[in-house]
């Protein structure tokens, strides 16, 4: 089962996604994600040629896993991460783009 969708809005880039897994030796994981990005023009910042943006995102996945070789039936494992940053492009030339980004 999966589930995902990017709208655009007209502040900001939204994304969703969902999914379930289940593997043939009996291991399962579910997993969602949601990120999007809003471009500082939107905040009414002016940025000249510099297309300014704040990338953000945060995924959860949980799960089972199918131990064979020892005596556990089963093992549980959970994670969660973040992200968020700038995110710079600028425009040198017609053919040359400038990307730059990061923390």
């Amino acid at each position: 089962m999966v589930g995902r969708g990017i709208h655009l809005f007209s502040f900001a880039i939204l994304a969703f996604s969902a999914s379930k897994n289940e593997s043939d030796n009996g291991s399962e994981q579910t997993r969602c994600s949601l990120g999007g990005t809003v471009p500082l023009t939107a905040t009414g910042l002016k940025t000249g040629q510099w297309r300014l943006s704040t990338p953000c995102g945060y995924t959860c996945s949980e799960g089972s896993i199918a131990v064979t070789g020892l005596d556990l039936a089963e093992r549980f494992t959970s994670n969660d991460s973040g992200c968020a940053g700038p995110f710079a492009i600028r425009p040198l030339a017609e053919r040359l783009t400038l990307l730059g980004g990061g923390l």
